[in-house]
Order: C-alpha cells, then sequence, then structure tokens
C-alpha cells in the first residue's frame, strides 16, 4: 500500500510504530576516508551552527516541498511540508523534547524514537559521513536506503519493496568555495518506486527560532 508524505505523518493522529562500509583499500570504494574533502565540508558547514532549509521530495504519486530552518549539529528543528496533491499543510518539529506535528491547528506529540519518512530531513547533515565514496570524488557516491533517508519512504512501503530492488541511495553533495555544502541531491531508482529529494541550504548562522507546541496531544505508540 502506497502512502503520501502528508498521509505518513499523519499516521501519527492515529497510530504510530515507527521507532558497512565497503573496507578500505586501493582498489575498491572507501568509506570517507579523514581527512578529505567531505569530512571537511561537513565539519566547516556544521560549524556554522544552523541553516535556512529547503526541500523538494519526488515519487511518482507525489510532489513534496518543504521550508523551515535546521540545527546542523544537533538535529533540531522546522520543516513545514505541503503537497501537489492538497492544499493542506503539516509542519513537523524536532525539539529537546522529541518530535511534534502540527496537522489542522493541533499539535501531537509522537512517542520517543520515532522517525517518519519526512522527519530525518530536519538533520540534513545526519549520515552524511557513512557515504561510500571513491578516491576520485568523495562527494558522491552511496548509502543504504532506510526510512531515514528522507526520500518519503515509510516502512512499510520499504517492506514491500521488490526484490530486485538494490536498497541504496545515490547521494551528490555540492559545496560553494567556502566549502559550505548548500545541496544534497539524493536518488533512488527501481521500477514505479523511484524517489529522489534536492536539500538546499543558506542563511548560515540565522537565529534557530523554533515554534512551541501548544497543548500537544500525546499519541500512543506500538498500537
Amino acid at each position: 500500500m502506497k502512502a503520501s508524505g502528508l498521509a505518513a505523518v499523519g499516521i501519527l493522529t492515529a497510530a504510530i510504530c515507527l521507532a558497512g562500509c565497503a573496507d578500505q583499500d586501493s582498489a575498491s570504494p572507501t568509506s570517507s576516508p579523514s581527512p578529505n574533502e567531505l569530512a571537511n565540508a561537513i565539519e566547516v558547514t556544521a560549524a556554522r551552527g544552523t541553516a535556512a532549509i529547503t526541500m523538494e521530495i519526488s515519487s511518482p504519486y507525489e510532489f513534496l516541498t518543504g521550508v523551515g530552518s535546521t540545527s546542523l549539529t544537533s538535529t533540531r528543528g522546522e520543516i513545514t511540508w505541503s503537497s501537489d496533491k492538497t492544499d493542506d499543510s503539516i509542519t513537523e518539529l524536532v525539539n529537546k523534547d522529541g518530535l511534534f506535528t502540527l496537522i489542522d491547528g493541533q499539535w501531537f506529540q509522537a512517542p520517543e524514537g520515532t522517525i517518519t519518512p519526512t522527519s530525518a530531513a530536519i538533520g540534513p547533515l545526519d549520515g552524511l559521513i557513512d557515504l561510500v565514496t571513491t578516491p576520485e570524488n568523495n562527494l558522491s557516491g552511496t548509502l543504504p536506503l532506510t526510512i531515514e533517508s528522507g526520500l518519503n519512504f515509510s516502512e512499510e512501503e520499504l517492506v514491500n519493496l521488490p526484490s530486485e530492488c538494490v536498497r541504496e541511495v545515490n547521494v551528490s553533495i555540492s559545496i560553494d568555495e567556502s566549502g559550505l555544502i548548500q545541496a544534497i541531491q539524493k536518488e533512488f531508482t527501481c521500477a514505479e518506486n523511484d524517489r529522489s529529494s534536492l536539500t538546499l541550504l543558506s542563511d548560515f548562522g540565522s537565529p534557530l527560532n523554533l515554534t512551541e507546541p501548544t497543548d500537544p496531544i500525546e499519541v500512543p505508540g506500538n498500537q
């Protein structure tokens, strides 16, 4: 069963139950040798503390856009998502108390450890250091496909992917002349399950003014 990013996030209102790199040698892909261009870019970007974030996630049945702000060191931030399939929007917020979702004016607090198909996008640098690259290009490579890939895959969709699908995400990172990460492109290709995303970072060091959830409803887990 396919579920849109907005529908998957909406699961929070009902029930939530979400809760290897290659060995280095001279002839095979290596996983982020340090120091290298990728490690340096992550370090320089994280040192700026915060950034504005803009996202696009494309699938065969939906196109999502997200706008917000993020902490580049603590996986805290806030993104408001819109879909080409509806006029509604949904806001996802991660703060010191966990994951919150704003749906139709009501805040919901997810069980501890919950990850939705889109909430991992709030931490754009997370996992990049594990990118499996080649010595020729440290700014592109592959990562395992998981719900944390931020490609709007639900756990159910991942389980039901055809066996012939290679569960890897192709990643390409763009940096500016200062070494800051400006764009992260991700792509997963398999039959009718293609997904791609583009993350743009800007306004580095801008204040992180997160919304304070008002009277959030706690969503029970494991139901």
